[in-house]
């Protein structure tokens, strides 16, 4: 089973679901790929990758606090420009403590997110 910790109060997990334009696949995964490549240079990202389903594309990421949540945006905002060009931000969802919500709160207004409340929970 492994040792199991409880996980930091000031985690902060976003989900992201994009509808890729008709033709775009390709354009899109290319820059997905940099994405990740930016995004390896964030010391807080805790973890970041993309999963297809056909045009539909879930980002799943996770971050030590909300700090590094906005270090990631602004680093990423370049490239998360040029995909909002060749697909569209269907949902997105933030999974944190009521603080770190309202701490990201006038800074994601413009996606319109679902919050999610976290109370803890347990990493391996």
């Amino acid at each position: 089973m492994g040792n199991t910790k409880n996980i930091d109060n000031n985690y902060c997990a976003v989900a992201p679901y994009f509808k890729i334009h008709s033709g775009k696949i390709d354009e899109f995964k290319g820059v997905c790929q940099g994405l990740v490549e930016k995004v390896k240079s964030e010391p807080n990202c805790l973890y970041y990758a993309f999963s297809f389903h056909d045009d539909e594309v879930h980002c799943r990421e996770a971050f030590a606090d909300a700090a590094a949540f906005l270090y990631h945006l602004d680093n990423v905002a370049e490239l998360l420009d040029q995909a909002l060009t060749i697909a569209d931000l269907v949902k997105i969802e933030v999974h944190a403590t009521v603080e770190t919500i309202e701490e990201l709160r006038p800074v994601l207004a413009k996606f319109h997110p679902k919050y999610f409340t976290f109370e803890g929970g347990i990493l391996r």
